[in-house]
């Protein structure tokens, strides 16, 4: 808190560049974002036969499959000590070390939620 707190403060109006430039308070909200996921699944639909990896499960082209977005964020695997509240897993040189899809606060892909970006900004100007 008091890092996100020396972060406002330092600036002295808050514009959209500003808020941009907070970084820490970026950090701090993805990782709420990975602890409180607002999604608890994600629906998609396989688009062709996909054999299960060290299975003989194969999901047909056509199933629906749920994909559990608190697992993934909860996994200690994915993300170690995963009910700890650690921002800096979001730094820039840790964010390229998070495993692809295991990551998705607003869904992936083409369904990635249009008003991410909006609502991101909206919470940084209120807690800025």
């Amino acid at each position: 808190q008091e890092r996100i707190h020396a972060e406002v403060d330092a600036v002295e109006e808050i514009t959209y560049d500003t808020l941009a430039g907070m970084e820490y308070l970026d950090m701090a909200l993805e990782e709420l974002h990975r602890k409180h996921a607002q999604l608890g699944f994600l629906s998609r639909t396989c688009t062709k036969d996909y054999q299960v990896p060290g299975t003989d499960y194969v999901i047909e082209r056509g199933t629906e499959v749920l994909v559990s977005v608190q697992g993934l964020h909860k996994d200690p695997e994915l993300f170690p000590e995963p009910e700890r509240f650690i921002p800096e897993r979001f730094s820039k040189e840790n964010k390229g070390k998070i495993k692809p899809f295991s990551y998705m606060p607003y869904g992936e892909g083409p369904r990635y939620c249009a008003g991410q970006r909006f609502a991101q900004l909206m919470v940084k100007t209120g807690l800025a």
